[in-house]
């Protein structure tokens, strides 16, 4: 982290964050810029859908094994593959976000409900059915942190983008947490193949 943050120093260029007003512009309190309810919006559909997602990601190297039936030691291998489809996930959505802004959120939402619910049904027992579900379901999610945060940028006013980027992280973060808890509950009173759905219903709701 501390090499990183030479690096931003050294490479990156300075921002200048603060507003120039206009003449005759009042400085309003930051609680009354009218793009406050949007950002906030944004940050409520990324805390559910990220809550969701954690709520079987963290556990899915047991579901891999015990519900997907891929051998202990192939689930190094579907996890790297995982981390693949995602990176290919952000490449999408750079390349679709910016000349489809409002549809390519809800479609990628809709590519992690539909891969999990697949899975869900046909994962069980099928090692192949498994591999290629969970890279469906990585490509979708892997580019939603970036599509919610370019979506932000697109309805903050400049002198709350940098408030914005904050809350999107926090709730990001702490959907991690909460997701991470919601999963341990279902895995411990309902079994663990009953999490994937737990994904679909709180995926659902954020879209």
């Amino acid at each position: 982290v501390l090499v990183f943050l030479v690096l931003v120093v050294l490479l990156l260029p300075a921002v200048e964050h603060r507003v120039t007003l206009a003449t005759a512009e009042l400085s309003l309190p930051t609680r009354k810029d009218r793009t406050i309810p949007g950002i906030l919006v944004i940050a409520v559909t990324i805390f559910v859908v990220a809550t969701g997602h954690n709520a079987l990601y963290t556990y899915i190297a047991p579901w891999v094994s015990q519900v997907g039936g891929v051998p202990l030691d192939g689930v190094s291998g579907e996890l790297f593959a995982f981390g693949l489809a995602g990176a290919v996930g952000l490449v999408a959505a750079g390349v679709f976000g910016d000349r489809f802004p409002r549809a390519a959120l809800p479609v990628a939402i809709g590519v992690v409900i539909l891969a999990v619910v697949l899975l869900a049904l046909l994962g069980p027992g099928s090692p192949i059915a498994t591999t290629l579900l969970l890279v469906l379901w990585s490509a979708g999610f892997g580019g939603i942190p970036a599509l919610v945060h370019a979506r932000m940028l697109h309805t903050a006013s400049l002198r709350v983008r940098d408030l914005g980027s904050a809350i999107i992280t926090i709730a990001f973060n702490a959907a991690i947490s909460l997701g991470a808890l919601l999963g341990g509950l279902v895995l411990d009173h309902a079994g663990i193949a009953w999490i994937p759905w737990t994904l679909v219903a709180i995926v659902t709701l954020g879209l």
